[in-house]
């Protein structure tokens, strides 16, 4: 069965239609916002530039602090490294920023240093260039442009500044790949590894089944929440590491949804048919199992999807997803509840925590219909 918009909206009254493309619309712009990211934001990369050094004493030579342009666009990071925008034709204001001339007269020669450089955006908007949140960025004192942290919405920065003063639609932006990176792939790993224990189980049973379902049982008796923690603060903060955690946790879910409607399907007329005919046991599963119980799997994995997310901004509020600066959507809430006590600055944890909740509810919502679609062709059958 083909699932299109067209199927899934086919006997929706019209109020129902909106309640229905509107989560999709929401999903489609979270997911290519987050894809889109090193198009529309500045960004800062580690490159090796050439770089005229002296062989004998050189003289410093400083900037006095003001509006005074940096030729070449070497911006002074601080601890030993310069940033270089690349924007050509145009100069960056340091202020109080130092560069090394050598002494007149001196020989000097050209080497290469690794220094880390200010990208602007490859597609640049009018009026939408987005500050960049880089390391380099998150500690430097003097930069292009005065931070304000705590700062709220205004046409520089459109959803305001959090407490380091880094631009909060950067940051969601950035957030949003983090979220749908453990989400969307750590349940396509889950899915197909679980969805491919339960369909053995339940279509050759016996001493397969009852091993099989023996170790699923026995991962389900963990809890979750301990089991991911446990298995990120093993392996380490890292990105990869919370893919493999929470694909672990949701494995056995998915082998038991696989493995209950796989039992339902092999007793079909469809299956007995093919089986009489001859056909191998791989291509029963794979032509006529499969197609069956692909759709509750798809369902299933768009609420196991809002689940991981959510798991993924439990553990960055906890202090153990990707490490700082990286930002995720829990980081950002993490990041927001002292500005939120102490200031009354609220939109720092209220908008990434709004964000999160929004793109959850419209997972469920999409759920819900692709639920009710699979109910009606079940009772078809």
């Amino acid at each position: 069965m083909k699932l299109r918009i067209s199927t899934l909206t086919r006997d929706l009254s019209r109020k129902d239609k909106i309640a229905f493309y509107v989560p999709l619309v929401w999903l489609c712009a979270v997911v290519f916002l987050s894809l889109a990211a090193p198009l529309l934001t500045m960004r800062v990369e580690l490159k090796e530039l050439p770089v005229v050094k002296p062989t004998s004493a050189s003289s410093t030579t400083t900037l006095p602090t003001g509006n005074t342009q940096n030729p070449g666009g070497v911006t002074n990071l601080g601890g030993g490294e310069t940033a270089t925008t690349s924007a050509p034709a145009t100069s960056t204001t340091v202020p109080g920023s130092t560069t090394t001339t050598p002494t007149s007269g001196t020989p000097s020669e050209v080497a290469t240093e690794k220094r880390l450089v200010a990208v602007d955006p490859i597609i640049p908007i009018p009026g939408f260039k987005l500050k960049p949140w880089d390391r380099s960025w998150d500690t430097v004192k003097e930069t292009p442009s005065p931070r304000i942290p705590g700062q709220g919405p205004s046409g520089d920065h459109w959803l305001g500044t959090d407490e380091l003063g880094r631009d909060m639609l950067s940051r969601l932006i950035w957030g949003g790949r983090v979220a749908l990176a453990v989400g969307i792939v750590s349940v396509l790993v889950a899915m197909v590894i679980g969805g491919s224990l339960g369909m053995l189980s339940g279509y050759l049973r016996g001493r397969t089944e009852t091993f099989l379902m023996t170790i699923v049982g026995s991962l389900l008796a963990f809890p979750a929440l301990i089991l991911v923690i446990a298995i990120v603060a093993f392996l380490g903060q890292d990105l990869q590491n919370i893919v493999v955690a929470i694909a672990i946790v949701a494995i056995p879910s998915f082998a038991r949804i696989s493995y209950a409607n796989t039992l339902a399907a092999s007793q079909r007329e469809y299956v007995l048919a093919a089986r009489s005919l001859g056909a191998s046991r791989f291509r029963i599963l794979r032509r006529e199992i499969l197609p069956n119980i692909f759709l509750p799997l798809s369902a299933y994995a768009l609420v196991v999807t809002a689940v991981a997310i959510v798991a993924e901004g439990g553990l960055a509020f906890l202090g153990l997803s990707v490490p700082d600066p990286k930002p995720s959507w829990g980081s950002m809430i993490n990041d927001g509840r002292k500005p939120l006590t102490l200031d009354g600055i609220w939109h720092i944890s209220f908008i990434p925590a709004f964000v999160m909740f929004s793109t959850v509810l419209s997972l469920n919502l999409i759920v819900d219909r692709i639920r009710q679609i699979a109910e009606g062709k079940e009772s078809k059958l």
